[in-house]
């Protein structure tokens, strides 16, 4: 449910929502996902405008499955409460030079519990234990966005970004040798310091230009530097060509950082993930704008991948070891036949191959295989018809056979999950029309899975059958 509206300068939303599933397994499976947001802004136009936002949140999972994926436990669960608030505002210091603040602070306790499922429940790693992290993000970020010509913007920003995150764990295992318990414990704290620049130019009518850098201190793991440049340029009014590249980083988790508990050890020395992307595109209009043509070829590498390994007593269990290689092309055609209905297409084709397994090649990253669950094509159609203001669409998605890991007998395999096509349907149906001051009735309704077919996105993980859904929307 939500709610939104305003008066003068000022405009106030707020929002939930509760999900609840009893799951795909017979015994505790029960899933509960539990939202609340409200955003209050004032705009007083071109001269600045500030926002406050908050977002709440409270989940808890059941888990039946032991680590070969086998449903075996009765009572092992997990919880996520989060909170987070936003401000954000900018304000025009002279013409042509904004201020713009953004500031956020984020917590979030995640909790795991598994208590014995009863009296003959004392055999195996992990039948008993829990786990407790609480994790703390703060941060802040200035900007000025300068108009230094007609067309050519300039953007300069520096931010400061606080995290924290404590973990106790206790793990109660009995390999045939006897019960013993092994607890954990860290609290570990990084600072990131960045600072960035973006240039957005039209150098020749027709072209467009995107320059931008960031670079990032962080305590951790050091200084990143990342970079992204792009072009795009319409040789007539019917085409568009674009070309982009960049770089990226994910820096390493506080688990794969400092984790002190049974089985994992953290690697401080660890650097973060890197990535670079190259694409190329072309967009043509034919038939006076009722047919679009559209392409884009893409490779991307993916270098120092963290893994975890198999590791002597209290050496790190995660190292940078991994590549892998991905490129494709996505295709997309769109129809306007008439002024209501829209059709359109898109298909993509996906190569991936891991080309570096580092110290181990597992059954998850195996070298010259194809990455996880990256089907090599998939696609979809979508069809949209307005009448009269009520809008009907339906769309046909199609996911083709892709690789995954099968852990539920030892040792694991890869297997091939099989394509699968889904129908999903939305009708918006305005009931009472909004004239001038007047109010407004929509309903809604959509299908998801209409036809319920049966499929799996992970391996052992049935996917949502038919869901349907409806509702109502209100304006004044």
């Amino acid at each position: 449910a939500e709610v939104a509206g305003g008066g003068g300068p000022w405009r106030l939303s707020a929002a939930g929502s509760d999900f609840r599933s009893d799951g795909i397994y017979d015994f505790n499976n029960a899933y509960r996902n539990t939202v609340g947001s409200a955003r209050l802004g004032y705009d007083a136009g071109p001269d600045g405008a500030v926002a406050l936002t908050a977002r709440v949140g409270d989940v808890r999972a059941g888990f039946p499955t032991n680590g070969s994926g086998v449903p075996v436990d009765i009572n092992q669960f997990t919880t996520e409460t989060s909170l987070l608030l936003g401000l954000e505002g900018q304000r025009r210091l002279v013409p042509g030079v904004v201020a713009v603040v953004h500031g956020f602070l984020r917590r979030v306790d995640a909790d795991a519990r598994n208590a014995r499922d009863g009296a003959a429940d004392t055999t195996g790693f992990g039948f008993e234990g829990e786990r407790d992290a609480r994790t703390w993000r703060r941060g802040v970020e200035g900007r000025l966005d300068v108009d230094v010509a007609r067309a050519t913007r300039v953007s300069v920003g520096l931010g400061l970004e606080r995290e924290e995150e404590a973990q106790d764990s206790r793990t109660v295992s009995n390999f045939g040798a006897g019960i013993f318990e092994q607890r954990g414990s860290f609290a570990a704290d990084r600072t990131t310091r960045h600072a960035l620049a973006q240039l957005l130019t039209e150098p020749a009518r027709g072209i467009t230009l995107q320059a931008g850098v960031r670079l990032d201190d962080n305590s951790a793991f050091g200084t990143f530097t990342t970079a992204r440049l792009g072009v795009t340029t319409r040789p007539d009014r019917h085409t568009r060509v674009w070309g982009a590249t960049g770089t990226a980083f994910k820096a390493p988790t506080f688990s794969e950082l400092f984790a002190a508990s049974a089985f994992e050890r953290g690697n401080a020395g660890l650097t973060p993930e890197r990535s670079r992307n190259v694409e190329v595109g072309i967009e043509r209009g034919l038939a006076s704008g009722a047919v679009t043509l559209a392409a884009t070829a893409f490779a991307q590498t993916f270098r120092d991948l963290i893994q975890y390994v198999s590791s002597p007593a209290d050496a790190p269990t995660y190292q940078n070891l991994q590549g892998a290689d991905a490129r494709g092309l996505e295709t997309a055609v769109t129809l306007r036949p008439t002024g209501g209905l829209t059709v359109r297409a898109h298909w993509t084709w996906l190569r991936t191959e891991v080309t570096d397994t580092g110290a181990v090649s597992s059954v998850t990253f195996t070298q010259g295989a194809r990455l996880l669950r990256r089907p090599a094509s998939s696609g979809g159609l979508t069809t949209t018809l307005v009448v009269r203001a009520a809008t009907l669409g339906v769309t046909l998605s199609r996911v083709g056979a892709r690789d995954d890991a099968d852990f539920r007998d030892f040792p694991a395999a890869r297997v091939t999950l099989p394509s699968y096509t889904l129908v999903d349907a939305s009708l918006d149906l305005p009931v009472v029309g909004s004239g001038r001051g007047g109010p407004g009735l929509d309903l809604t309704f959509r299908g998801e899975n209409l036809f319920d077919e049966a499929f799996e996105q992970v391996v052992g993980f049935r996917g949502r059958g038919r869901t349907l859904l409806g509702g109502a929307r209100l304006r004044f």
